[in-house]
């Protein structure tokens, strides 16, 4: 079996955004890999946070969203 993701691509211009007629398509295990990317960058992203004026809230928040999605796995 295998699934494609269809992702439209829009131009987008000041003032507009158009349909380019464009599509992405996108395979299975590429968009899991995308989205176990993603969790990755989070966590980067939260890490980087702490040396920041109120960056361990941020850090809290962004590592319980990273749990709560690794925990649907």
């Amino acid at each position: 079996v295998q699934a494609t993701l269809a992702i439209p691509i829009t131009d987008r211009e000041p003032g507009s955004e158009r349909d380019s007629g464009r599509v992405l398509q996108l395979g299975l295990r590429d968009y899991l890999l995308g989205v176990s990317d993603v969790t990755g960058e989070l966590m980067r992203y939260a890490i980087g946070a702490i040396g920041r004026r109120g960056g361990q809230g941020t850090a809290r928040e962004v590592s319980a969203f990273v749990r709560d999605c690794k925990a649907g796995e």
